[in-house]
């Protein structure tokens, strides 16, 4: 058997696989046994990483995943809904997965794509929810943050509501309304999605299981070990289990701000505590309009206020100065500041010296103005 399998490795093309998860975990040519076959090692490990990183730039390979993405963004785009993240630093998902490259890496089995379980976007979103919307409100709070807590803290209503409720035993236990979707790599980002990455430990006799370690010197020889990151952007789904469409809206709403929290103050998969995992939220055209026009509200917000405006949505008392002649209008003033009303015959019938309750719709600095509405 081991002969067959030795003549099969031998005529093996490596450069033809398509698919990074099934060479990284099936295709490597050597492992070390001994310390003369290290370096042997380290250059069949070398090699296949060099071939996943080509797999994902295959055309072929993108082509196919970019059909299978529209396919499933079309499936779901009913029941979920979607935000973009991409990240700010390396990631690794499944870093410690059992692999027989001793670093594990979590790909799309079928497609061999960078992606993040669903499973990680939940646990790190349930995590920064306990932990810091949970110091502002007890109802954000998780069941088992502390150890010391364990079976006297019940967890909060938001925080059972968001991500389930774990009972004593299955009757009790309830699912959360929110479903968390893996996360696929946008088809965009694939071709250099896959990154060379190396960690070095200099002291495995002292972080070793082995009864005989010891202490940490200046003089432990390092142990460089070799892995594969990812960058790239991702497109995140969250779906919510309320009937109702603006309950739902509402839910996910605040899910995606717990979890753009998450993604850039915890990060997410391995390594996260030296850097690894952070992403940030991209904005979408429709996102990106909004928050521009939200910003230009603000800032002539604060304009109208220096230049000695009353803020938007003031209810005021304004009184009829004159009638224009020519057209037959009133004509109003506020703090010395002409002032209109939309629509200009909601006011047709008011006459001269009367007061008119309003509100502010918007305040003109350049023509140092007001915008009112009737009430």
């Amino acid at each position: 058997m081991q002969a067959i399998r030795s003549n099969l490795v031998e005529q093996l093309e490596l450069s033809d696989g398509q698919n990074a998860s099934l060479l990284l975990s099936r295709y490597l040519k050597e492992i070390k046994v001994g310390e003369a076959e290290q370096e042997k090692a380290q250059e069949a490990r070398k090699e296949l990483f060099r071939v996943a990183q080509g797999a994902v730039k295959d055309e072929g390979v993108g082509s196919l995943y970019k059909a299978a993405f529209e396919s499933r963004q079309k499936a779901l785009d009913g029941i979920t809904e979607a935000r973009n993240f991409k990240t700010t630093s390396r990631l690794i998902a499944g870093l410690g997965a059992s692999s027989v490259l001793e670093t594990g890496l979590t790909l799309n089995p079928i497609y061999g794509t960078p992606m993040i379980p669903g499973s990680s976007l939940k646990g790190i979103a349930a995590h920064y929810c306990s932990t810091v919307l949970g110091r502002a409100d007890e109802g954000f709070l998780s069941p088992l943050t502390e150890e010391r807590s364990k079976g006297t803290r019940k967890a909060g209503q938001f925080y059972e509501i968001l991500f389930g409720k774990v009972g004593d035993n299955e009757e009790e236990s309830e699912a959360g309304f929110l479903n968390f979707y893996d996360a696929w790599i946008l088809p965009g980002s694939l071709k250099d999605s896959l990154w060379h990455d190396v960690m070095t430990p200099h002291h495995s006799n002292y972080y070793g299981d082995n009864e005989d370690r010891i202490a940490p010197t200046d003089f432990d020889d390092p142990n460089p070990v070799t892995f594969l990151s990812v960058k790239g952007e991702f497109e995140v789904r969250l779906g919510c289990a309320d009937p109702q469409d603006a309950v739902q809206k509402s839910w996910l709403l605040l899910a995606f701000d717990i979890l753009k929290g998450a993604l850039e103050y915890y990060g997410v998969g391995g390594k996260t505590r030296s850097g690894y995992g952070r992403m940030e939220h991209v904005l979408s055209p429709e996102e990106r309009e909004r928050v521009q026009k939200e910003q230009y509200e603000a800032e002539m917000a604060r304009f109208a206020t220096e230049a000695g405006f009353r803020p938007d949505g003031s209810e005021v008392m304004v009184r009829c100065e004159s009638i224009n002649r020519k057209h037959k209008k009133p004509r109003f003033k506020l703090d010395g500041k002409n002032a209109y009303f939309e629509p200009a015959e909601a006011v047709k019938d008011v006459e001269v010296g009367e007061e008119v309750r309003a509100r502010i719709v918007r305040s003109d600095t350049r023509q140092d103005a007001y915008y009112l509405e009737r009430l």
